[in-house]
């Protein structure tokens, strides 16, 4: 239940959507489709929607029944609008029936696979032979007869990503066959009518049409625009309209970060890759909503977190508040899980009112993150798409630092035109204190910046790939200090466009045009690397190892750090006073650099152990106190 500071946050940040939301960035540089890279189509496990047992089901579609050669016709009982394809003269249907590889053959559209052979309805403006103006673009179900029936929803399945600055997506309804629609709202008692937006994946949705209780004669149009862009599109799936349960709890969405923080820092914001020296204690928020028509009380989410095979939690949340009929609430909690290990962590949460549903497919939601090394990322690991500006410009991400750090180099993913090859980047650090009145970003420079580069054909990326450039930091590694939140930008020019990975819930990312800042929907590929070895003077410093422990004396577990000037075969072993051995290693491939070996002492006895790191040249010790 976010509160009221994190709120007023949320409407300034809001206010600023129009000016510096992904949409606007994203059609500064769509002037061709040479200019961008064709996308790959990713794959998403989904849930997708079906009937719920014991409902009344008035419309049930999932396009899947045809067999004709793809793209194919809408079924026969449907309607959609005809409009001109690309020769100008002959007519082609709005919306076709499609799956991942037909929607995607113009390489501009990667609707999520989901399951294999999946079809689905879309309208796509991108491959032949349509290619062509969509302005207007609808698709509409049979006649619907809902007499005698009441508390009815639409529940269907939709993509709806707007990359290449598409228009929105509403459903619209018909009161008298067919002759004439309006737009509906998709909550009840609300004015909202734009479906949700989100880049990277399916969504599900249900639609209350008890405003139509005991009314024939209906029929619901589903409807898009691509706003004069090219190269997008909506797709529909498993349509299904029918009585609501009285009890239908969903959970959203679950993410890493507590969303009741009064600031976006602290752990609001959340991340995919973080380094293990920056852990802290796990924390989760679930957006969750009630698709039943009865109002829920005592509804509580159950957090559970894995890693390596171990499972943690549950933790349990309680919502204060009565949830309303078509209600949301975000629920957060602070777990005491600390990761200790490297891997990915797998978060889950699951609504409940302590009832058993009907229709307990969608109260489960999960998330996942990656513990490293050294990466602190934002973004999902894969170009999804380019922005630039026609001057120079910054591009950045915001990172919450935990414990006192120094970083080494921050690193960028970027694709350039012909002419680009050679062009200058670089890259600073700013420390962020929040946002002011205008919602505009409270910046202190820390005047730690790193090389200036010229990019390379090397450096190239094209849509799903993920090649970085690493920037080591000029004059050393960077001093970061704990409870602080630092925005890493990477400074470009009209020739570089920044690679794009993901969708922020939050303003943890922010773009300079040259004149003022703004937050943007897209995560640039823009990270921080804590492998102090990158930065400059790190490189040109002595080539001679280094060993460190924290904490020492240890209770539980402690950290050995290796600084490594080469890269070298290399092993490890631990001795107690006596000189018996404790544990040890094989020897493997140690690169240059920073590594991080978490040693589990919790059952040691009290005493003197060594530490002793070998290579071919000689062998390094660390005395380690329990």
């Amino acid at each position: 239940m976010k509160n009221k500071t994190l709120l007023l946050l949320l409407f300034m940040t809001i206010s600023l959507m129009h000016s510096y939301g992904q949409r606007s960035h994203a059609r500064q540089h769509v002037v061709s489709k040479q200019h961008h890279s064709q996308m790959p189509t990713p794959h998403q496990d989904f849930i997708p929607t079906a009937p719920h047992a014991g409902r009344i089901v008035v419309l049930q579609e999932n396009f899947d029944g045809s067999t004709d050669p793809l793209p194919a016709g809408i079924p026969s009982t449907w309607i959609t609008n005809q409009v001109l394809d690309n020769t100008g003269i002959t007519m082609t249907s709005a919306f076709k029936i499609f799956d991942a590889t037909t929607a995607n053959s113009g390489g501009y559209w990667p609707v999520p696979s989901t399951t294999p052979g999946n079809r689905f309805a879309g309208a796509n403006d991108d491959p032949e032979p349509c290619d062509c103006d969509l302005m207007n673009a609808w698709l509409e179900t049979p006649i619907l007869d809902f007499t005698g029936l009441s508390n009815m929803a639409l529940y269907f399945d939709f993509f709806h990503d707007q990359n290449f600055g598409a228009g929105a997506a509403r459903i619209a309804m018909s009161t008298d066959g067919g002759l004439t629609f309006s737009v509906i709202p998709i909550y009840p008692n609300d004015t909202i009518t734009d479906l949700n937006v989100d880049e990277s994946y399916w969504q599900n949705a249900v639609i209350p049409l008890n405003a139509f209780d005991n009314m024939s004669n209906l029929q619901l149009r589903f409807q898009w625009s691509d706003n004069g862009e090219w190269a997008s599109g909506y797709a529909v799936d498993n349509v299904v309209i029918q009585e609501m349960d009285a009890l239908d709890l969903l959970t959203n969405k679950v993410v890493f970060g507590n969303w009741d923080n009064a600031t976006i820092s602290n752990g609001l914001l959340d991340y995919k890759q973080i380094p293990l020296n920056q852990v802290s204690p796990i924390q989760a928020t679930a957006v969750i909503s009630n698709g039943g028509f009865e109002s829920q009380n005592n509804v509580s989410v159950l957090f559970s977190v894995n890693q390596g095979g171990s499972s943690f939690g549950p933790y349990t949340v309680s919502s204060t508040d009565t949830i309303l009929s078509f209600g949301k609430d975000t629920l957060t909690l602070n777990t005491d899980f600390t990761p200790s290990n490297l891997g990915v962590i797998q978060l889950s949460g699951l609504v409940t009112n302590g009832t058993d549903e009907i229709n307990m497919i969608n109260n489960t939601n999960s998330n996942s993150l990656e513990i490293t090394t050294h990466e602190y990322a934002r973004d999902n690991d894969i170009c999804q798409l380019f922005y630039g500006n026609s001057t120079v410009y910054e591009f950045g991400n915001l990172f919450d630092i935990y414990q006192d750090d120094a970083l080494g180099a921050i690193e960028v993913a970027l694709r350039y035109g012909t002419s680009g090859e050679g062009s200058p980047i670089t890259a600073k650090l700013y420390e962020f204190q929040g946002v002011d009145a205008d919602g505009l970003p409270i910046l202190v420079d820390t005047e730690q910046n790193t090389i200036e580069y010229a990019v390379t054909a090397a450096d190239d990326n094209i849509a799903g790939q993920n090649s970085f450039i690493t920037l080591p930091f000029a004059d050393g590694p960077a001093q970061v200090q704990a409870g602080k939140t630092y925005l890493a930008a990477v400074t470009s020019t009209d020739l570089t466009d920044i690679a794009v990975s993901g969708f922020n819930t939050w303003p943890g990312s922010w773009f300079h045009d040259g004149t003022s800042w703004g937050w943007t929907y897209g995560i640039p590929m823009v990270r921080i690397n804590t492998d102090e070895s990158l930065s400059i003077s790190a490189m040109n410093a002595p080539k001679q190892a280094a060993l460190s422990a924290y904490p020492n004396p240890t209770v539980n577990q402690t950290t050995v750090k290796i600084q490594i000037p080469l890269t070298t075969p290399a092993s490890w072993s631990i001795r107690d006073g006596q000189g018996r051995l404790i544990q040890s290693s094989m020897t493997q491939n140690y690169r240059s650099g920073a590594h991080s070996i978490i040693i589990d002492t919790q059952h040691w006895a009290s005493g003197i152990y060594h530490f002793s790191f070998q290579t071919n040249e000689n062998v390094m010790t660390l005395k380690l106190i329990k």
